[in-house]
């Protein structure tokens, strides 16, 4: 329904009398898609098949050929769905770089967050989703007035310290372990998080749109909005597999706790962030206790992770981005 429903708006638009010849990037945007789907699979799937299975390395290759292959077929077409030339823009082509370090956290961290207090803490569904709740709360109240403040002083320095700010908040989410006391453990982190992200998400948005000619402005936004759900798609996707990583070998180095077949140990390992253990082993506290030790383990590298893309996000905006009185000077 939802492809039915995306080609007949194409039509509609297409037999506008000022889109009436304009073309659609139909192989562009086949091979995005499939660019992406390749290395997007083989995160996914890696855990349970391994780096040096072709069903792995086979997409993983394919996609980031297709991508290549994506990049040069813009660059020869005159109606490419992404332009080459819009990343001429300094502020545009920069802002969208440290976009995908902000929002691969973004995207990831609050999928992981709210998993691992339903299946480690025992949160119900509702109250995982709750419990990020106010970070919505403070960008309602707050995003407006940092965007105000970037457009009287440039957006450089909230894009910088924003994402730092937000990092802090998840390195204070290393004290969680498997039981969350939300008020005293997760909350005050919670509440940086959101603070760090009201001073970014504003003046992201102003310094890259603003970077381009009004005609380009929707392009320049849909392009923006593509990175930064692509960003949150791979993030969870990788950052998937590196705890998947860490949870195995967290499990290993606590193997020696607990008795129980290989077969058993190897499907336990298959489940990320699962406490449980398979059968017959649900009773062996040993294992249980294994279980959520390498949980609250690959919990933690996924907030480090989180943390170091935010920094990365906010040095490359501090490094990088030109508030609008250097753009004119130069």
């Amino acid at each position: 329904m939802p492809i039915i429903i995306t080609l007949e708006l194409l039509r509609r638009v297409h037999n506008k009398p000022d889109t009436k010849h304009a073309k659609i990037d139909i192989g562009g945007a086949i091979l995005g898609a499939l660019g992406l789907a390749g290395p997007v699979f083989a995160l996914i799937e890696q855990p349970h098949w391994g780096w040096s299975s072709p069903l792995i390395y086979g997409p993983l290759v394919a996609g980031l050929l297709l991508l290549v292959a994506f990049v040069l077929y813009e660059r020869r077409i005159d109606h490419a769905m992404l332009p080459p030339g819009i990343f001429k823009n300094h502020n545009f082509s920069v802002g969208n770089i440290a976009t995908l370090g902000i929002y691969a956290a973004l995207g990831v961290s609050t999928f992981i967050i709210v998993v691992f207090l339903q299946q480690v803490s025992g949160y119900s569904a509702v109250q995982a989703g709750l419990a990020l709740l106010p970070v919505t709360i403070i960008m309602f109240f707050l995003s407006s007035r940092f965007g105000a403040l970037a457009g009287k002083y440039g957006p450089r320095l909230f894009m910088g310290f924003g994402p730092l700010v937000a990092a802090a908040g998840f390195l204070l989410m290393l004290r969680v372990q498997a039981h969350v006391d939300y008020w005293t453990e997760l909350f005050p982190a919670v509440l940086i998080f959101g603070l760090g992200l009201s001073m970014t998400v504003a003046p992201l948005t102003s310094a890259i749109l603003g970077d381009v000619k009004s005609s380009e402005a929707g392009i320049a936004s849909a392009v923006n909005n593509a990175i930064s759900r692509v960003a949150s798609l791979v993030a969870i996707a990788g950052v998937g597999a590196i705890m998947a990583t860490q949870f195995s070998s967290t499990i290993d180095r606590n193997i020696s706790c607990f008795k129980a077949s290989s077969a058993a140990i190897t499907t336990a390992k298959q489940a990320t962030l699962i406490t449980t253990p398979p059968k017959p082993y649900q009773n062996n506290a040993a294992f249980h206790d294994a279980l959520v030790s390498a949980s609250v383990s690959a919990f933690h590298v996924s907030l480090e992770t989180t943390a170091a893309l935010l920094v990365i996000g906010g040095g490359v905006s501090l490094i990088g981005i030109k508030n609008p009185r250097i753009l004119k000077k130069n």
